[in-house]
């Protein structure tokens, strides 16, 4: 009976999945938007002077809502905002 229901239930069939579009509320979609403009303003910056760094973006998010302590290191996780 088990192996009837791991059958049934694939997660890598797509056959039997219906193919809709995905709807996002509007504040997901705030989200997504704010998330693109970060991407984009990254990736349009000049690297031929230094190194590229593909999640340069992640680490000012993190920091931003980490901060930084009086001796400028990150503040631990459960410090965050």
């Amino acid at each position: 009976k088990l192996q009837e229901q791991t059958q049934n239930n694939n997660l890598f069939d797509s056959s039997k999945k219906e193919r809709k579009p995905l709807e996002f509320r509007e504040t997901a979609l705030s989200v997504l938007n704010a998330g693109r403009e970060i991407y984009r303003y990254y990736h349009a910056q000049d690297f031929t002077n230094h190194d590229y760094n593909a999640n340069v973006s992640l680490y000012d998010i993190k920091e931003f809502f980490q901060g930084r302590n009086a001796q400028g290191k990150l503040n631990p996780p459960v410090k965050a905002k």
